[in-house]
């Protein structure tokens, strides 16, 4: 890390509005359109018989990731002929995971991908933060992600 006064990456700011940090999210490519991360998507048809489907029950999702721990509205849905059940889809999180797929990979670089933060010891001491401050920070372990 560089010692003394660092110029601040004034890319890097966050926006607080009503006393809450608001921060744009990269957008992701599904489908051959762009969509920004933690996007709700509604399937628009039964995938077993291709009719439409009417809402069931909403319930929010709590997804964590180095942004923050997200809320995300979603939606049950139901077919109306064959009744198979159906799930929204949010960008960037695999599945019914609680982890966001960028949460996921910078967990694996810092354990897998980390260097010795003492000599002569094995323990992971540096993360890789790139995107989130100009510079390497360091940290104990690869929970502290969440944090940032």
């Amino acid at each position: 890390m560089p010692e003394g006064n660092s110029p601040i990456d004034k890319s890097l700011a966050k926006e607080v509005e009503n006393g809450k940090v608001i921060q744009t999210l990269p957008d992701i490519p599904i489908n051959k359109v762009r969509r920004p991360l933690f996007t709700t998507i509604s399937p628009i048809q039964c995938s077993v018989c291709g009719s439409s489907l009417k809402p069931n029950e909403k319930y929010d999702r709590f997804i964590i990731s180095s942004y923050g721990i997200i809320l995300c509205p979603t939606t049950y849905w139901i077919c109306s002929k064959c009744g198979k059940h159906h799930v929204d889809t949010i960008v960037g999180v695999p599945g019914s995971a609680n982890y966001s797929c960028e949460y996921i990979e910078k967990q694996k670089a810092v354990r897998y991908n980390g260097r010795c933060s003492s000599w002569n010891t094995r323990t992971v001491g540096e993360i890789f933060t790139e995107g989130l401050t100009g510079t390497e920070g360091r940290a104990p372990c690869p929970t502290t992600l969440s944090d940032l």
